[in-house]
């Protein structure tokens, strides 16, 4: 793969992701080594090391050690279970997400821009047949929505499984449906003027405090509608 601008914003965009899923490994951590806490670690039936260190060194002496009894045999396939159940977990996500960002050669559909450029507007729409389509923005995405036949003709609105977009916040991919977008406000995107989508009332109102916009819209039934701010909603 080229290290090309077009590359590195979709990268930095997957590593962002994956690293919030870091509390995951953790929790699973804690509660497998807290099970194990349950056993003795010395002959006497006491636990001698008090420190939070145990948690750290206890998992690698029950996997090391072969002089334990079948009691913590048994613990220690249960934590080798544990942590595979973990590893697929944490990989199906991460393959969710990969499926949701585009390649450095994925160009917008409508405009033609590189989408992987703007990682922080992609939008994708996704059909039942597994394909999916980038746009540079929630603006190119629901103009080729409004107009498919023009852009992917023998296709139907019916054959669209789900329209995402990039949350302005968080920056995750969402589905249309479950954001406000708000238009005509001084935040803009790689074509302008831009619909930001934004995630629930309270962010709603921090970006309109501080961005402004004209309209709030929402998706739903198939068509964008304008909505009252702060009256409940995606």
């Amino acid at each position: 793969m080229m290290w090309t601008p077009a590359v590195l914003p979709g990268i930095a965009v997957q590593w962002r992701i994956q690293v919030k899923l870091w509390p995951v490994p953790v929790v699973f951590w804690i509660l497998a080594m807290a099970k194990i806490r349950q056993f003795e670690y010395s002959r006497s039936g006491k636990v001698r090391n008090k420190s939070p260190l145990v948690y750290v060194f206890l998992p690698v002496h029950f996997l090391k050690s072969g002089s334990y009894s079948q009691r913590r045999s048994s613990m220690r396939k249960q934590f080798i279970w544990v942590l595979l159940a973990l590893l697929v977990t944490t990989n199906g996500w991460g393959h969710e997400t990969d499926r949701l960002t585009p390649a450095a050669g994925d160009r917008c559909a409508v405009c033609g821009m590189y989408v992987a450029t703007y990682p922080n507007w992609v939008a994708a729409a996704e059909f039942s047949d597994g394909a999916l389509v980038f746009f540079d923005g929630p603006k190119d995405m629901f103009a080729y929505y409004f107009n498919l036949p023009a852009y992917r003709p023998g296709d139907k609105r019916k054959d669209l499984v789900g329209l995402y977009v990039t949350e302005y916040f968080t920056m995750e991919r969402v589905l249309a449906q479950d954001v406000y977008f708000v238009a005509g406000s001084e935040v803009l995107g790689p074509m302008g003027h831009e619909l930001v989508p934004v995630a629930g009332d309270d962010a709603l109102a921090r970006f309109l405090s501080k961005h402004g916009g004209k309209k709030v819209l929402c998706f739903s039934a198939g068509s964008l509608q304008e909505v009252e701010s702060g009256l409940g909603g995606p």
